[in-house]
């Protein structure tokens, strides 16, 4: 027969138990793999959301990122029109690769408009665990 500290021992371990379970798995609802991560990047970009499409970048892609967006902001007034035009409605993967820490991605992008661009390519690398689009030229 199990004594009352027993039992008390027991569900103290089960619910620490559980909390462990439910933590652990809260961080595993952001792990994305390359695909997805691709995809998100491009979307948000499509919409404005710079801040957040930056978080899907390696620190060192992240740096020319921030520099293309300071040269974009010079010429926005000459590409404004054109560039509004090219909205992403989605990103169709075409294939995955993952070998270790590093993966390609070949993606085509297909633009509110109707119209699509070619297959291109995106090379991720893991930065602490998370896939990140880097400089895979």
């Amino acid at each position: 027969m199990i004594s009352r500290s027993q039992s008390t021992v027991a569900r103290t371990l089960n619910v620490l138990l559980m909390l462990f379970v439910i933590l652990g798995s809260a961080g595993c609802g952001g792990a994305k793999s390359p695909s997805e991560v691709t995809s998100q990047f491009y979307l948000l970009v499509s919409k404005g959301n710079y801040e957040a499409a930056t978080e899907h970048l390696s620190a060192e892609a992240g740096l020319m990122f921030g520099f293309a967006m300071g040269m974009a902001e010079g010429f926005g007034e000459a590409f404004g029109d054109e560039l509004a035009e090219q909205v992403v409605r989605s990103v169709e993967i075409v294939s995955e690769r993952i070998s270790g820490s590093e993966a390609e991605v070949r993606y085509i992008l297909h633009y509110t408009d109707g119209s699509s661009g070619a297959v291109d390519q995106e090379y991720l690398v893991k930065e602490d665990g998370v896939w990140k689009i880097g400089l895979g030229w």
